[in-house]
């Protein structure tokens, strides 16, 4: 009865933001608290329509079932660390929303976002990419990107790869380690999640309590305030439930194409919010805004904040 509940509440908040609104998301096994086993699972996308095949779409864990679903290696060198970015990078039908980052030994490590360096100007958008450190300036099949990039497990340890008796133990990662530099082994050049607790917020005041929302969790935005310049918009949020980080995800300035994006109208910020930047309502209002959510959760259905 209680998921029930949920679910009516879910599909009604969303209806009202026209379809997805921002509930299109990357589910994945939760992090342990310290180390556990852990089933890890990575579904893609939330939608209005459970039976929609686009819908919790089920994610790869190691490269080999990649390529057996089409995926391909956006990296034309072989070595894990022949660039800024650690691990292995593969993308399916040339779509860069959706990257999966493996490590050494083929097992999840991380995730990536791209978008065109060309796009990210489309309708008016003067958002600074380029002088953004966590947009990371790329090339992938000689076209120009700006990427986000998240890693489930410390990014020193990608090139080594984890064991199977690991990625058992581990499941999709022990943590959320942002890259926010050249080097992202570096602790001081990312944003580095490890055993993060609800608890532990007010101890971080920079990361600012949102709303919650039922299937997604507790939203924490960082150093958000209503009369904020909406240039150091910080395009990462955190999700909490049940007092544990079990997600995170982008919010980027701009409507970008890929189904993996959800495009929330400016009526709904609220519900994700508070306070809303007065500047992100023109935002949104103007050239959009798209928004993924990444869950370390199996079931958004066990997600009540």
């Amino acid at each position: 009865m209680i998921r029930l509940f949920v679910l009516v509440l879910s599909l009604f908040g969303c209806a009202l933001a026209q379809g997805r609104l921002a509930c299109h998301s990357l589910f994945l096994a939760h992090f342990p608290d310290k180390v556990s086993t852990q089933t890890a699972a990575m579904s893609v996308t939330w939608g209005l329509n459970p039976f929609d095949p686009g819908v919790f779409d089920a994610m790869p864990l190691r490269s080999s079932d990649a390529e057996a679903e089409g995926w391909r290696r956006v990296d034309e060198a072989e070595l894990c660390d022949g660039g800024q970015f650690r691990g292995i990078r593969y993308a399916l039908d040339g779509d860069l929303a959706a990257i999966l980052i493996f490590d050494q030994n083929g097992i999840i490590a991380g995730y990536q976002t791209a978008i065109t360096v060309e796009e990210s100007t489309a309708n008016g958008n003067t958002f600074p990419f380029g002088e953004k450190s966590i947009f990371r300036q790329d090339v992938i099949d000689d076209v120009d990107v700006y990427a986000l990039t998240a890693y489930f497990i410390d990014p020193g340890r990608i090139c080594e790869g984890r064991t199977d008796e690991e990625f058992e133990t581990e499941g999709t990662g022990t943590g959320l380690y942002l890259q926010i530099g050249e080097d992202p082994t570096d602790p001081d050049q990312g944003h580095w999640l490890q055993n993060l607790f609800e608890e532990d917020m007010p101890n971080n005041p920079e990361w600012v309590f949102g709303a919650c929302f039922f299937s997604m969790g507790n939203h924490y935005w960082l150093n958000i305030a209503s009369d904020m310049d909406c240039d150091d918009f910080f395009p990462v949020f955190l999700l909490f439930n049940n007092g544990k980080l079990t997600a995170f995800g982008w919010g980027i300035h701009g409507y970008y194409e890929s189904p993996r994006f959800e495009h929330p109208p400016s009526f709904s910020l609220g519900m994700f919010l508070d306070p809303v930047p007065n500047c992100l309502v023109e935002v949104t209002d103007t050239i959009g805004v798209s928004t993924m959510h990444i869950y370390f959760n199996s079931d958004p259905l066990d997600l009540l904040c």
